[in-house]
């Protein structure tokens, strides 16, 4: 019987050390779960709590930098979203009537910058039916382009390797902006431009054909 109590004894007193040391008496376990991990900015994410515990249950949540809303004291489930890229560490803390538990998701999410187009490496002059001498856009976050609006009959835009390069030999004259959408990733982002085509010179004929006498005034 004395090894019974003794052996007792020693169990009641680690499961106290293991309360003291972790902040759990009865098994409670903070969780949650997201819909979705990675996002744009402003997008929607929705936060479920999976936590267990017993009796009334709070809840602490801090959804991380620069999150709206940023923090929360229900259950849920929360939307919340993001102003700013980058990773973001979420907090649920829990507290029971035993005691509470703190789950920390560390980068849980992942919030991807808008894409991004640069200027145009030139905005040429040149004559109609002449070669054009490329154009380029270098981009982010896009994986291809949408159809391009604004060029002219002869030139055409095509994307690789994060690079948007118009090219080609323009058959109509005028100024042309341009404008062509990215495709993928997050935002609505468009590379734009100008290109001016010159018109081939010109000569009228002539305004008459006279016959005349030497020495004599032309008309």
């Amino acid at each position: 019987m004395k090894h019974i109590y003794k052996t007792s004894i020693i169990w009641a007193v680690s499961l106290l050390l293991l309360a003291f040391s972790t902040g759990k008496v009865s098994g409670q376990t903070a969780d949650f779960t997201a819909d979705l991990t990675t996002v744009c900015i402003g997008a929607n994410v929705t936060f479920t709590d999976a936590s267990n515990g017993t009796g009334t249950i709070t809840y602490l949540w801090d959804f991380g930098a620069n999150a709206t809303p940023a923090t929360a004291s229900t259950a849920g489930p929360h939307i919340v979203t993001y102003s700013t890229a980058g990773s973001k560490t979420i907090v649920l803390t829990i507290t029971d009537d035993d005691g509470s538990d703190i789950e920390t998701k560390t980068d849980y999410i992942t919030v991807t910058p808008d894409n991004t187009a640069s200027v145009a490496s030139s905005t040429p002059t040149l004559c109609i039916n002449t070669p054009l001498t490329a154009i380029t856009h270098t981009t982010t976050g896009a994986t291809g382009i949408g159809a391009p609006t604004g060029l002219p009959a002869g030139v055409t835009a095509a994307w690789a390797a994060n690079t948007i390069t118009i090219s080609g030999m323009p058959s109509a004259s005028g100024v042309f902006a341009y404008s062509i959408p990215l495709t993928g990733g997050c935002g609505t982002v468009n590379a734009t431009g100008t290109i001016t085509v010159t018109p081939d010179n010109t000569a009228s004929v002539a305004s008459s054909t006279p016959t005349l006498c030497i020495n004599t005034p032309l008309t």
